[in-house]
């Protein structure tokens, strides 16, 4: 998506101050002129200057913008938006973002493993994909006629994103920013998509992102975010394997009313839903790119989801959790400006 369009001129905000950006010279700058981001590769850096970062690709990002680290090697975008291989970038990201039953892909992928998105029809609806990294949900979101802007904190994966988004198609507007001080306006998101990421953020990171996705989220929008529950099976074998330790990217596990609890801090409706078990990620519409055992697995997964969905208490079962929120507290009834429809 063009950095000087309609959409980003209104929803982009400066994530420290909130004041309104413009697009100048090939950079964004504040209203008062004071604060200035750079983009690049295509990709607006708009990290906060204040709070410090949760992951290295944080530092990374900052260190590649103000050229201190050499971007990593990616074919330019004219050069693959006609040609439909895999890059890649993709490749090596691939089992990284989608977890073990993706890792053989990684020798090996003939097309992008592009998932079915849980949510209806998007209308034209702004979505913002909280760490959409090399474009997966972007990808699936706007195949469902959302409006998209992606947000991640690993420029990488953002770079890798860029050009998915140009081989396949896709207008998206992609941003590297940190899901705790959001550059976006308040009340702009119709829905707030993330998966497998705030699993990785520490407790109080992840009560700082609900909070921030809370005030970018119209008073009438919704959110879905996948969360890993910690009664799953093989979540508490992954958990016995890593010693139980919680620190650094290591994933959080949540039981589903301590999900509910944070996600009642800042929205009036909070509940959980059954994505999957015998692991994180497990995507029947991936059906194609499995072996024969991640087949068989899924059919487990898919066929306990359907028998459970409506069985009190069985998200308690699952490994994959969805957790629902509408209702942001705070908001007034009408959203504070009207974003563009695709």
């Amino acid at each position: 998506m063009d950095l000087s369009s309609e959409l980003a001129r209104r929803i982009l905000v400066c994530p420290d101050t909130k004041q309104s950006l413009r697009y100048q010279d090939g950079e964004f700058v504040t209203d008062d002129g004071q604060i200035r981001y750079p983009i690049v590769d295509g990709i607006p850096i708009l990290l906060s200057r204040t709070l410090p970062s949760n992951f290295w690709v944080g530092d990374y990002a900052r260190d590649q913008a103000s050229g201190k680290i050499s971007l990593e090697e990616m074919p330019e975008v004219s050069e693959v938006e006609n040609d439909p291989r895999p890059i890649k970038a993709v490749r090596d990201l691939q089992s990284a973002t989608s977890g073990y039953m993706y890792a053989h892909l990684e020798s090996g992928l003939n097309e992008y493993p592009i998932p079915s998105i849980r949510l209806p029809p998007g209308n034209g609806k702004l979505l913002v994909d909280i760490g959409s990294n090399w474009g997966r949900w972007v990808v699936a979101a706007a195949r469902s006629g959302y409006t998209v802007v992606g947000v991640d904190i690993h420029l990488h994966g953002l770079r890798a994103a860029r050009r998915v988004c140009a081989q396949l198609g896709v207008d998206a507007l992609l941003i590297c920013g940190d899901a705790r001080r959001l550059p976006l306006k308040d009340m702009t998101a119709d829905t707030v998509f993330s998966y497998s990421v705030l699993q990785h953020f520490s407790r109080e990171d992840f009560a700082m992102a609900l909070t921030e996705i809370a005030r970018i989220l119209r008073s009438d929008g919704s959110v879905l975010v996948q969360m890993p529950n910690r009664l799953g099976v093989r979540n508490f074998y992954n958990r016995l394997r890593n010693r139980f330790r919680e620190e650094g990217f290591n994933v959080r596990y949540y039981f589903p009313s301590e999900l509910v609890r944070h996600g009642h801090r800042d929205f009036s409706r909070a509940r959980t839903t059954i994505d999957g078990f015998f692991g994180l990620g497990i995507q029947p519409s991936d059906w194609e790119f499995f072996t024969p055992f991640g087949k068989m697995v899924c059919l487990a997964s898919e066929g306990l989801r359907r028998v459970f969905h409506n069985v009190p208490g069985g998200v308690w079962l699952a490994d994959s959790l969805y957790l629902h929120l509408e209702l942001p507290r705070g908001h007034s009834a009408n959203p504070q400006i009207s974003t563009p429809r695709a």
